[in-house]
């Protein structure tokens, strides 16, 4: 059978059920349906890149509905990954990590998707290995590429104030980023220390909700690990 022809795969009905844009959809079986592919990911049934590319329509699609939730599906699937009740959190495997990272970071430029992308850059911002919780699953590089597309593609003051919330949780999981106490320092994009802290400003500037100042001052607690 031509690979073009094929079956879509059997969990492609629950993907089908979270990223319905219908809002009539119960959100409990939204719910079923992200535990039924975590637990096939937590088994090693299905692959991120399984998904990933049974997924590809709904992350393509021109309806923003649909396609925020395609994003946040992954986002939900990397948060609560490895997750077994009774035993020790499973890591990320290095390879997913790094392919989810450089899709999340890709994402934040579609305007639509913005919230689940941040999601999914934070949560494997904080992912640890199982073996070493002070060995991150994402690289210094790769987060260091996170910072730059985040600086580049998102104006976090012009945006809602949930959005604005997940923009600064990111930006702290860069700041707090195991390897920010090596002489490279944080991985806050690939300019200059100056130039980062710039960033960091532009990004706070103006900030006034009071769930977000929080998270700003974490951001300005770590401030003294950029080394100028």
């Amino acid at each position: 059978m031509d690979a073009m022809d094929a079956a879509p795969p059997e969990w492609g009905q629950h993907v089908d059920v979270f990223t319905s844009p219908d809002r009539n959809t119960p959100e409990a079986d939204r719910a079923r349906a992200l535990g039924a592919i975590a637990a096939l990911l937590d088994a090693g049934s299905v692959t991120f890149l399984d998904l990933l590319r049974g997924m590809e329509s709904c992350l393509v699609t021109t309806d923003d509905a649909r396609r925020a939730r395609g994003v946040l599906l992954l986002a939900e699937a990397v948060a609560g990954y490895g997750a077994r009740a009774g035993g020790p959190r499973a890591s990320l495997p290095a390879p997913a990590a790094e392919l989810l990272a450089q899709f999340f970071a890709s994402k934040l430029e579609d305007f639509a998707v913005i919230r689940a992308a941040l999601m999914g850059c934070t949560s494997l911002l904080n992912a640890r290995a199982s073996a070493d919780e002070n060995e991150p699953v994402v690289t210094h590089a790769t987060a260091t590429t996170m910072a730059d597309r985040l600086f580049e593609a998102v104006h976090v003051p012009s945006l809602a104030q949930a959005d604005r919330q997940r923009s600064y949780e990111t930006l702290v999981a860069l700041i707090r980023h195991p390897a920010a106490s090596s002489p490279a320092g944080p991985p806050l994009g690939s300019c200059s220390p100056a130039e980062q802290i710039e960033s960091l400003v532009a990004a706070c500037d103006g900030e006034k909700d009071p769930r977000n100042v929080l998270l700003v001052c974490e951001l300005w607690k770590h401030l003294s690990l950029i080394h100028i």
